[in-house]
């Protein structure tokens, strides 16, 4: 009686064909539960609107006394949530501006060898002096011109008293 020869598995002639379904299944069951985990993800459709993340443009520009000027435009997305709390909460307002307007900070600051508004020294910092819009129909930061200054307190002191100045002559200007 002569012996059948086994043959292993990769002598198989099917062996190629099985391999290739074996990995059609297990692509297929990887598939499925990744589909499984992100139908989890997806959420009711009131909470999807009630947790909206929306566009709050960040607009600066910078500019000194030797006519140096630069104008800067970032774009945050933050929830909507949030943006409806600062309405009535300053904290939360003052957190939202924070937020926005400190991750450019540097760069505002290293774009150019700005010079102090006051005594003309190489500006080691910026005073921002940023305002939330939210009642707009598309809210937005706008500082009205980042002041290059030194680092003397008196030039501090001077420019912010120049920027309030300004300030309460364009709130006045608007009230008209």
């Amino acid at each position: 009686m002569a012996k059948k020869k086994r043959r292993g598995p990769a002598t198989d002639s099917t062996s190629p064909l099985l391999s290739i379904l074996v990995i059609i299944v297990l692509i297929a069951a990887v598939a499925g539960y990744w589909w499984s985990q992100q139908q989890r993800r997806v959420q009711h459709p009131k909470q999807q609107a009630a947790s909206r993340l929306v566009p709050v443009a960040y607009n600066a520009t910078v500019k000194d006394m030797t006519g140096q000027k630069q104008s800067f435009f970032f774009e945050h997305l933050v929830d909507i949530k949030r943006l409806n709390a600062a309405k009535g909460d300053k904290r939360v307002a003052t957190a939202i501006v924070r937020e926005v307007t400190m991750p450019h900070y540097n760069e505002m600051l290293r774009a150019k060898p700005w010079r102090c508004l006051n005594c003309q020294k190489p500006a080691t910092k910026l005073y921002l002096h940023a305002m939330l819009y939210l009642n707009d129909e598309e809210p937005h930061i706008q500082d009205y011109g980042p002041s290059p200054c030194c680092n003397s307190q008196a030039c501090g002191a001077a420019i912010n008293g120049i920027v309030k100045k300004t300030y309460a002559e364009v709130m006045q200007t608007m009230r008209q």
